[in-house]
């Protein structure tokens, strides 16, 4: 099965529209039914371990992409704070 999705929101969405605390809520609710959904399904430890560091590395880029929006948001704060003096 396929599935393609054709989105098109601005780059900084995910950060922007939801709360980093309801970001890791669903992350977790989406490993726990991952799991659920690979155990029913009788998976090897090497594809489960496989899917496990997918999930780390996409929990990894969802906090760099937060990092890189805050500093950014602070940038653009201070400048027009600069500005405003």
């Amino acid at each position: 099965m396929v599935l393609t999705l054709e989105v098109d929101y601005p780059k900084d969405e995910l950060v922007n529209a939801i709360s980093a605390t309801n970001r890791n809520l669903y992350l977790w609710e989406l490993l726990q039914g991952w799991m659920i959904f690979l155990a029913q399904r009788e998976k090897s430890p090497a594809e489960v371990s496989e899917r496990l560091f997918f999930f780390e590395l996409l929990t990894q880029h969802l906090k760099h992409a937060q990092e890189e929006f805050d500093q950014t948001r602070l940038t653009q704060l201070a400048k027009y704070t600069a500005e405003d003096l």
